[in-house]
């Protein structure tokens, strides 16, 4: 088993061929992080796939989030998912993230809450 941290996880540079990273993007407090360790990590042409959640526009509609879809869950559970939402990236920041990291990768909105950023590393 390896554990580590990000940045500078103990890997060989350029040896993957996918990056795939799920509901860790909003948990960074530097979201360079994430894509830099891509493009560290990953060789030529290999698929990035990220999902994250999408910040709502307002903290309104942040906890409307929560209510239509954690309605029945624990106070803390629903405390935490609103949390989250609210320390998500909106689709014009996680596209100029990119845009600062040089990646050439597609952000597209896919539910209510979620987005996702593909592509491939050049």
């Amino acid at each position: 088993m390896l554990q580590g941290y990000v940045p500078g996880l103990p890997l060989e540079e350029r040896t993957f061929d996918a990056i795939l990273s799920k509901d860790l993007l909003h948990h960074l407090p530097d979201p360079m992080v994430l894509w830099s360790e891509a493009k560290r990590l990953g060789r030529r042409g290999a698929a990035i796939y990220v999902m994250d959640l999408m910040r709502p526009e307002s903290p309104q509609a942040a906890h409307n989030v929560v209510e239509t879809v954690a309605r029945d869950e624990l106070p803390i559970l629903k405390a935490d998912f609103y949390a989250s939402l609210c320390a998500a990236f909106t689709l014009e920041e996680t596209k100029a993230q990119l845009k600062q990291a040089r990646l050439s990768l597609q952000v597209t909105q896919v539910s209510d809450r979620h987005m996702v950023i593909k592509g491939v590393l050049p």
